[in-house]
């Protein structure tokens, strides 16, 4: 799991400096690992597939970004508990793609979803 974080922390640097295309493939090696490890490590996985989806957004491919929120949302829903704040930023951030797609409607939704759960639950963020 260390090379994972590695890779994390290599891609989220990346990042910082603009270099999706390069972060994005850290983090999807990171991801391989992340999904071999028994027991499934699904917080690791959920931020995993949350920040690709974020990487893609950032550099305009909503397809692929909205692949990655939607997956990092199903899993935190069936696998997180609702006061994990992962669950709470997987909902949030595809909210934020929505909203750069101009899919108001949806977005407002989601951002909705997200508030309650953090008044339900009292997240400090």
């Amino acid at each position: 799991m260390s090379l994972a974080l590695s890779f994390r922390k290599k891609a989220d640097s990346l990042a910082s400096d603009a270099h999706y295309n390069k972060a994005i493939l850290l983090r999807k090696r990171a991801l391989n690992i992340y999904q071999s490890i028994r027991p499934v490590p699904f917080e690791e996985l959920v931020n995993t597939y949350r920040t690709l989806g974020y990487y893609y957004r950032k550099n305009g491919d909503y397809k692929e970004g909205e692949y990655f929120q939607k997956k990092a949302v199903t899993l935190a829903e069936q696998k997180l508990s609702e006061s994990n704040p992962e669950l709470i930023k997987a909902v949030n951030g595809y909210g934020i793609l929505l909203l750069a797609k101009g899919e108001y409607q949806q977005c407002l939704e989601l951002f909705q979803r997200a508030l309650s759960i953090c008044q339900k639950t009292n997240c400090p963020e």
